[in-house]
């Protein structure tokens, strides 16, 4: 792939001129891999690549390890090459991490500001200094928080209040993405004085500050869209031998785990050998999956295929979500030259999403005879792009909540640190509505949010919960403290559960914790209360 194409030189040349920038372009374009070479030729010392996914992080750091020669990461990654102070030339974060940088909680510290037995605030300003002088990327922007959700997003608070400060310290900033809506791209170029570079030729009609770019050099297959109102269980039962019998590789996406299992045990039954991946699979089973994925005639996956996982298929069997969703799962489809057509099927699905799941799946019954474009955001011969639909359906963007609470805390030059530490506690999270934790089952470790914990408590055995900082651990299970605090998180109740983690960390001095569970976790299945043994 031409990883320097014409929009990515429109885009140097806008923040060339020194304006901020959203750069928009479709799926496998190249957003990411073009930032090293963007920061080389804007001189810039260093470059902070902010994503929302771990997964993301890893990606982006092989890349620029292989091709460019160093990296390093600020993340919960257990990889080589950290620099927790955003010290490097190019560090790839995560966003949970560059929201405790910029909130003054310096992850490698937050145990001794949390702690009630200290009073140390941190040295907040080292790595502020170093993310300040940064070019900043704020990467797949449409992962942080859904436009079609109708609850505020606390990503998407995150989000705009970076904006605020970028454009209040003038940092040289680039917000990326493939799927926002009109009004969400409008809003978000004003609050950073940015302008939009578009990889298109008409999307984005009506607004001011656009400059569009022909998509050229884009993989666009010819596009075959079909919707069946079948289940996802009866229609691979049922299309067996079609799956069996299809040319290329076959993907197959499920809006939930225990589902994406029962699609796996089906195949499997029937004496295919398909490959499962999802949020629930340990470090360890993961990476064999994904080294797996190449070879494999099917993959059976979650959400999780979405981003930061590298697929290349050709026929696409999927769930209903959001259209916003849908198109990051075709756009695993047809990535690499010589694929000339793909093929989607949609299914009727609702759970997480609710109703915008079944409205997506309506729209797109409507327009199954003109037919669906998926990966450019004009309409082309396969169809009506993807994009129409993410504007009509996914535009309910709500207020700010906490935007400027955040943007305050940013940028007020004697911050009460005890104040925002608190507001973490209270808030599990500055990008997220749970707090994500470790998890360890026997020798296999995974992360998961407090809330799923929570959920399934009365189907799983916690061991002990570990409380670690500065490399130091406490087992509550050793000090007889475990009983109580389980029994305390069984009894929490909405925001009262992140001030429980809060609370622990405070307690103990730590910056994170790990729960240790038993009889949850199967070998290349993952960890699912629902699976019997034996399975």
């Amino acid at each position: 792939m031409r990883v320097f194409k014409e929009g990515h030189k429109k885009l140097l040349e806008v923040l060339s001129e020194g304006a901020n920038a959203i750069f928009i372009a479709p799926t496998s374009y190249g957003k990411s891999k073009a930032v090293p070479i963007i920061q080389d030729e804007l001189k810039m010392p260093r470059s902070v690549h902010a994503m929302p996914l771990r997964s993301l992080v890893q990606q982006q750091l092989s890349y620029l390890k292989e091709n460019f020669g160093s990296a390093c990461h600020a993340s919960g990654l257990t990889l080589e090459g950290k620099c927790p102070y955003m010290g490097g030339k190019r560090v790839v974060a995560t966003i949970d991490y560059l929201s405790l940088v910029l909130m003054r909680l310096p992850p490698p510290e937050l145990g001794f500001i949390l702690s009630v037995k200290y009073n140390h605030y941190g040295h907040h300003e080292y790595p502020r200094a170093n993310v300040f002088t940064s070019l900043i990327v704020m990467d797949e922007a449409h992962l942080m928080g859904e436009p079609w959700s109708e609850k505020p997003s606390q990503g998407r608070d995150f989000l705009y209040a970076v904006s605020d400060v970028a454009k209040e310290f003038e940092l040289k900033t680039i917000i990326t993405t493939a799927t926002l809506p009109k009004n969400e791209v409008k809003e978000l170029s004003k609050t950073l004085s940015a302008k939009i570079v578009a990889v298109c030729e008409k999307c984005y009609e009506g607004l001011n500050n656009v400059i569009r770019v022909k998509p050229e050099g884009v993989i666009n297959p010819k596009w075959k869209t079909e919707v069946n109102e079948t289940s996802l269980e009866d229609y691979v039962s049922k299309n067996f031998r079609e799956i069996e019998q299809f040319p290329g590789k076959v993907l197959i996406v499920a809006n939930t785990v225990p589902k994406a299992i029962s699609i796996w045990k089906t195949l499997k039954e029937k004496g295919l050998e398909p490959v499962i991946v999802h949020g629930r699979l340990s470090d360890e089973d993961k990476k064999e999956a994904l080294e797996k994925i190449e070879k494999a005639k099917v993959v059976v996956s979650t959400q999780v295929i979405e981003a930061g996982v590298d697929v290349n298929a050709d026929w696409l069997i999927t769930e209903s979500a959001p259209i916003s969703s849908l198109a990051q799962r075709a756009g695993r489809l047809c990535r690499e030259e010589g694929c000339s057509e793909a093929k989607v099927t949609v299914l009727p699905g609702e759970k997480p999403y609710g109703k915008i799941a079944i409205e997506t799946f309506q729209a797109i019954n409507e327009l199954k005879e003109k037919g669906i474009e998926w990966r450019l955001l004009d309409d082309t011969e396969s169809g009506v792009s993807f994009f129409k639909l993410v504007d009509e359906l996914e535009a309910k963007v709500k207020g700010h909540k906490v935007k400027s609470t955040y943007a305050y805390a940013m940028t007020v030059p004697l911050p009460d640190v005890k104040g925002i530490s608190e507001f973490l506690v209270d808030s599990c999270s500055f990008v997220r509505d749970s707090a994500l934790i470790g998890v360890k089952v026997e020798d296999q470790v995974l992360e998961l949010s407090l809330d799923w914990i929570k959920y399934n408590l009365k189907n799983i055995k916690v061991k002990d919960i570990v409380i670690s900082s500065f490399g130091e651990e406490t087992s509550l299970r050793e000090r007889g403290e475990l009983d109580n605090e389980v029994k305390k998180l069984e009894n929490t109740k909405g925001k009262g559960l992140c001030r429980w983690y809060g609370n622990l960390l405070k307690k103990y001095g730590g910056a994170s914790v790990t729960i240790l569970l038993e009889n949850a976790y199967f070998r290349g299945l993952g960890l699912d209360v629902d699976l019997k043994k034996g399975m």
